[in-house]
């Protein structure tokens, strides 16, 4: 009987340790992949079952698709113009709603979509870098997505105003979320985009 206890006892004198076998899923640097570079790489990737991992923020390939058609709505709500202008606010835009930065000057050949499309990517992938810190990485692709767009219309300044907002989509009252976005002066200059993010975030299981 001593004997057979000592069997049992002795792999863990010596320190060894049962384990079991789990799945894991590659980490990807938010600052150096997708988000920030370039972020179609991200449909690149290959990853066990589709799943991948950005800074603790998983993503299956269904969520992926839908960061894509968040870009595309993006462009949409913005709009397109090849040439710079002064929006409604009198600030210098070009392409799909960039806000033209100091020292930011029309490249050689001048202004083209394939150059703003390069600028779009950029700046969506601040967006989504923006969003992340705002709500963290576990929250519905819904979420992320009109976080996103947030802050690629208002600036990761003018979206952490919305302190109420933010604090209910962390406590994943969602529907409470979708009233407060509504009482801003945000909702006010663009109530249609306004409009349609609150729809969506009010319909968030």
């Amino acid at each position: 009987m001593m004997t057979r206890l000592m069997l049992w006892l002795l792999p863990l004198m010596l320190g060894l340790n049962v384990w079991t076998e789990t799945k894991s899923y590659p980490t990807i640097n938010i600052k150096k992949s997708y988000w920030i570079e370039n972020w179609n790489a991200l449909w690149k990737v290959q990853s066990e079952e589709h799943h991948i991992r950005i800074v603790g923020y998983n993503m299956d390939i269904t969520q992926n698709k839908h960061m894509l058609s968040v870009a595309e709505r993006i462009k949409k709500h913005e709009g397109f113009r090849v040439n710079v202008y002064d929006d409604h606010l009198g600030n210098k835009t070009g392409g799909y709603g960039h806000l033209m930065l100091e020292g930011e000057t029309e490249p050689e050949g001048g202004y083209t979509r394939e150059y703003w499309e390069g600028v779009f990517q950029k700046d969506f992938n601040t967006a989504v870098n923006g969003a992340v810190k705002l709500v963290g990485n576990d929250v519905p692709p819904e979420v992320m997505g009109i976080v996103t767009e947030m802050v690629f219309q208002l600036g990761y300044n003018g979206t952490s105003k919305f302190k109420k907002t933010l604090g209910y989509i962390k406590e994943g009252s969602y529907y409470q979320a979708s009233k407060e976005m509504l009482d801003s002066d945000w909702a006010k200059q663009t109530p249609e985009r306004a409009m349609s993010l609150s729809k969506i975030m009010a319909n968030i299981q």
